[in-house]
């Protein structure tokens, strides 16, 4: 296999499923965010559309579900086409799951957060996207997954600075 894309079409479908999701989980964080108070506490977080009238939280939620269906069904292709894949699904179920059960190990707490950013914004991102796309697994692809999730979490640790300032 010489690392290039036989599926380019898997690649597209992969990509188009990934933004669903990432707009998913943001339209969540927000209706979690207006749900706990949290847009209160800190008035300049957040896309502020809740707080300004132009959509309700249950809506909100309501398309968090419509793009999370159909983040899983444009890349379900990629997934029944390499099966491989169902073990990096697995490991991000495992992290979430941790994630989100555990009070002291949250998402919202230092290091797991950290863990999960660079997880998901790094290797598995990069990784996944590589396979979705015909293209098999290589180290150079690992190696742009690490410093991407490690820049990441650079980020994540500026926005923290932000408010700390």
């Amino acid at each position: 296999m010489d690392g290039s894309l036989t599926q380019p079409l898997l690649a597209v479908l992969s990509f188009v499923g990934a933004t669903f999701l990432q707009g998913a989980a943001s339209l969540r964080n927000d209706y979690i965010d207006h749900m706990r108070g949290l847009d209160r506490i800190h008035p300049k977080s957040g896309s502020r559309a809740i707080q300004k009238g132009w959509i309700t939280a249950r809506q909100v939620k309501n398309i968090s579900w419509i793009f999370a269906f159909f983040g899983v069904l444009f890349g379900l292709p990629a997934v029944i086409q390499f099966p491989q894949l169902l073990i990096m699904i697995a490991a991000l179920a495992v992290v979430a799951l941790f994630g989100m059960s555990s009070y002291t190990m949250g998402l919202k707490y230092r290091r797991w957060s950290e863990v999960t950013v660079f997880l998901l914004l790094g290797p598995l991102l990069t990784v996944g996207f590589q396979i979705a796309g015909g293209a098999g697994l290589d180290y150079e692809v690992l190696l742009l997954g690490i410093t991407t999730g490690w820049f990441a979490v650079f980020y994540l640790h500026l926005k923290n600075f932000e408010e700390l300032v």
